[in-house]
């Protein structure tokens, strides 16, 4: 007998993909692009990652430390997507199995 336990509610690690992809683009809309944050705020909200704007800036006060972290890095616009946060890093196993399911799909 195999049992198979579901957890219901929101995927943690998909929510960590999330917040990491929302700080890269705010820093290159903010620091590379040097644009007004209300406009970053808004090219986010309207554009990009479809939330509230007040919903933007609480997940940023979360993770302020993985902003600081890029601009510690200095990183270019050309290797934004290849950076890997050391704060907090998603396991390869999880990026695997997301890229893997979303393949199938």
């Amino acid at each position: 007998m195999i049992i198979v336990i579901i957890m219901k509610g929101r995927n943690p690690y998909l929510i960590q993909l999330r917040n990491q992809y929302l700080v890269k683009r705010y820093y290159y809309w903010y620091d590379l692009e040097r644009k007004r944050r209300d406009d970053v705020l808004e090219i986010l909200s309207q554009h990009e990652v479809f939330l509230d704007v007040d919903y933007i800036n609480f997940v940023m006060r979360q993770n302020n430390h993985l902003l600081k972290e890029l601009r510690a890095a200095k990183v270019s616009a050309g290797k934004l997507d290849k950076f890997v946060f050391t704060s907090m890093p998603v396991s390869a196993c999880v990026q695997q199995e997301l890229f893997s399911n979303a393949a199938v799909a």
